[in-house]
Parts: structure tokens; sequence; C-alpha cells
């Protein structure tokens, strides 16, 4: 019996320097001062997997079956260590040793016990790579303040199309994939969703045509493509829920002479089958504005209005679908089941702005002065319980500072209270994230500013803030999504 376990690796200091050593692992006696000491008995290795800078495959045997537990620290600061545990009994454990610093040394410890009682060792040492020069997007600490708690972000940066990339709270890039070298594609490979699964595997929205998920590994799992899986163009998000995969699509229909983007999802099963749709074409009256003409979708669908926007997608816990909607200034609920009787009706609607065809909405917004009760333009709505909503208010009528807002709903009281917001400091008129980390700090994604940042509530700004940039040459970074990624104690 083999057991499996991915692990992300530990925090610390960067050292300078370039990769001048060989590009294996290195295993034998290390130095490790009063902590470790000693080779071991324990028949244990981490090799680097195939030529990727920092990922590294642990094999860990024993003569009768046992648990195991891995620590891995920087060389110079034995402090700073990470811990797995892998507690099922097993003559062989595989272990993915990620989340590593570039450019940097490690020291690791196994250590076996086995069910006889007797306990076994091994002491490595493996050195990862700097990131690849092609890697265009650097990160910048602003603000680190005692009360930040992001420990890992999981981005995706219009500079580096194809490659998801995870940060620590430094700044530095801990793990990424190449898209690009894994998968045969003529067509774009721009990020537009990512999702951290509660499985731990990631899904990726290539371009407008594409899903892919991945392992922490790189290994290639699902895979939806347009014209085999589904028929119209995917957008802007993609939700995982008890098995299922939820995208947004777009299709083009024809009105009184008019031309409409109209939203609809996509619900696949495990296998990537497509098990339900639903189209919003008929949910709100569609209005010819003139401002929805020119965006997202002109190069597509040029001189067609895009009254709904449809911007993100969740699943709350009754197994029901949260939908934002930019141009509506609104969020929306509808009844969830896919392949269920019922499924896509809509149960609630919250809008921010009364000028909307889908004002009023289910629910009146109230909030103590001076916090704003609208809002306009916003992305990723989502409930982080049962009745609270988070949401990325990019005050698009307002123009003023982009926010984030959480609200609580009573449905059978029609009554939204604003409970807490977060100021981002910036004008971020387009896409955008909030989300909640376990600490109940938020972080926020600014795109235009190209700023991801960490906040506490009542602070007075940011507890922790990071800035991407591209590079000489390169356009401007829009960093579009930022996802939290917990690191293990």
């Amino acid at each position: 019996m083999i057991a499996w376990l991915y692990w992300l690796g530990c925090n610390g200091p960067t050292p300078g320097g370039t990769d001048t050593e060989e590009p294996t692992a290195e295993t034998g006696t290390v130095d490790t001062g009063t902590r470790f000491v000693g080779t071991g008995d324990l028949d244990a290795t981490c090799t680097r997997r195939g030529e990727h800078p920092s990922l590294f495959d642990c094999t860990v045997r024993l003569p009768e079956p046992g648990s195991v537990q891995l620590v891995a620290w920087w060389e110079d600061d034995e402090t700073r260590t990470r811990t797995l545990s892998s507690t099922t009994p097993a003559l062989e454990h595989e272990l993915l040793l990620w989340g590593l610093k570039p450019d940097t040394r490690y020291l690791w410890r196994a250590e076996a016990t086995l069910l006889s009682g007797e306990s076994q060792h091994r002491t490595g040492r493996v050195r990862t790579w700097a990131l690849p020069v092609s890697f265009a997007p650097r990160y910048e600490v602003l603000t680190d303040t005692p009360d930040a708690t992001v420990d890992g972000l999981l981005n995706a940066v219009s500079c580096a199309p194809g490659r998801p990339h995870i940060i620590d709270d430094d700044g530095d890039v801990i793990w990424f994939v190449n898209l690009r070298e894994k998968l045969a594609s003529k067509e774009s490979f721009a990020i537009h969703g990512l999702e951290w699964t509660d499985a731990g595997t990631i899904l990726v929205l290539l371009g407008r045509h594409r899903v892919v998920e991945l392992t922490l590994g790189g290994e290639i799992g699902m895979v939806l493509d347009r014209g085999v899986h589904f028929e119209h163009a995917i957008h802007h998000d993609l939700a995982r829920h008890d098995g299922h995969t939820y995208v947004p699509y777009a299709e083009a229909v024809q009105r009184d002479g008019d031309e409409f983007v109209v939203d609809g999802l996509y619900v696949f099963d495990g296998k990537g089958t497509l098990v339900d749709e639903v189209s919003f074409e008929d949910t709100w009256p569609l209005v010819a504005e003139k401002w929805t003409l020119d965006g997202y979708w002109s190069s597509r669908f040029p001189n067609a209005y895009d009254p709904l926007h449809a911007n993100s997608v969740s699943i709350d816990d009754e197994g029901d679908v949260v939908v934002s909607f930019r141009h509506l200034h609104a969020v929306a609920g509808f009844r969830g089941g896919p392949g269920e009787l019922g499924f896509g009706v809509l149960d609630w609607t919250l809008v921010g702005q009364p000028t909307s065809v889908a004002a009023p909405g289910t629910f009146a917004i109230a909030a103590d002065p001076p916090i704003a009760v609208d809002f306009s333009g916003q992305h990723d709505a989502h409930f982080v319980d049962g009745q609270t909503l988070l949401m990325l208010d990019n005050r698009l009528v307002a123009k003023d500072s982009t926010r984030a807002v959480e609200l609580t709903l009573d449905e059978r009281r029609g009554e939204a209270q604003i409970v807490a917001e977060y100021p981002v400091g910036a004008s971020c008129p387009i896409q955008g994230t909030a989300r909640k980390l376990p600490s109940g700090n938020v972080v926020t994604t600014c795109s235009s500013a190209s700023l991801v940042s960490e906040h506490r509530a009542g602070a007075s700004g940011p507890v922790w803030e990071a800035r991407v940039s591209c590079g000489a040459g390169l356009p401007s970074a829009a960093l579009s999504r930022a996802l939290p990624v917990v690191v293990p104690p």
C-alpha cells in the first residue's frame, strides 16, 4: 500500500546567487546543528520532479507498515519549518514537496514510526533553482504588519499567460505550472478564471474555450474544450461543488433589431459530461444601453450590447447558485440541484443601484453611517457562511475607492445589512476578488492598480499589500485573480 500526500513548504528569506549546482537532489550526511544530526537508517529520498525548479518527489520505503513525518526547513534558519504527517500505515509513502522559495537550499528530515514501535529517520538536502527568465511577474511587498495573516495566494497575471502561480507572504513565487508546455493549443492561454478546490486541485479557465484541472504536481486532470464538451464561449469564473463544475457561458441573441450578449451557466459532472445548463436570457429585460457596447465582448461580438455581464459564480451551503451581474449592479441567487426540476429558477436578487432593470430586488440595503448603502460593478460575490455575503464593490457608478463589503441577508424580512467594509484605497473599475482568510481578515485584488491586499476590520489601511509588475518592455500587470491558499502549520 502506498500513501500519497501533497505538502506546501516553508517560508523564509530568499538568498541571492545563481543556480550553479547540478540539477539533482543531494542526500547524505548533513550538518544541521544541534537539532538534526546524521544520515540515519531510513530508506528515504527527495528528487527533483523533471526539470521543475521547485518540485520534489519524496519517497519513503519501510520494512513494515508505518507512519511518516517529514520536516523541511531553510538551511540558514532551522526555525522556519513545515511539517507533513502521513498517519495511514503503509510500506511506501509518496510525498510531493512543493511551495519552496526559488534559488534556495533546504534541509529535510523524514522520520518513520513502524507498527512494531521502532523508529527510523533520514536527513537530506535539496536546492531549488531560480525561476525561468521567461517568468515575467515580479512581486514587491509594500506593507507587512504583525496583523497580517496571508500565507499563500494563487494568482493569475496578464503577463504570465498559461502560468497560474502561488506566492507567499514575502512575494516569492513558491509554485507555478507552465500550461503552454503541457497543452497543445493555438488558442489563447490567457487565464480568465481560477478556483482552488476542496480536493486541493486547481481549476483554470483558459481563454474562452477551455477548462483544465491541475494537481499540485502539475498533472493534468479533467479537460473541457469548446466544440467538444460545450458549444458557447465560457468566461470569467468557475466553481466546483459536490463533484460538479460550474462555468458561465455567453451567446449572442437578436431582439427587436439589436444584438445582445446573454449569459448562461454550464454544469459538468466529474467525468466532464455536461449534465445541465441554464440561460439567463429571459430573467430580466434586455436593455440596449450604449455604455455596454464596448468592453469584454467587443472583439467576439462586435456591436452587441452586454446588458448582464455575469462575472462570478459560487455555490452556497445549500447547493444553490450565486451569480454576480456587473452591468445590472446585482447579485442573484438561483435554485441549485443540476439535473433536477427547477434548477436555475431565480430565488432572490440583491441590487445595488435603483436604475438597474433588476431593481428593486428582494432586499433593502442598510448600513450604519457613514457606510454607503449602494454598490456597482461588483465582482466575486459569494457566501462566507450561511447568511453573510462577501463581494468586491468596484464602485463603478460612484467612481470612488473600491471596497470589499460583507452583508448579512435576511430573506424573510427582505433586509441586507452591510456589517463590514474594507476600503482598497484605489479605484478598481474592472475585475478583482474579495476572499476571507481563516483569521477573519479579507484579501482583495485590484487589477487596474496591480495590487493584492489584506485588510483587517477597523484598520486604517491594509495590513499586508503587494504590487505585481511585469518587467521592462512589457505592459502593466493586470492581476485579475488572487485566491488565498492556506499553508499547513
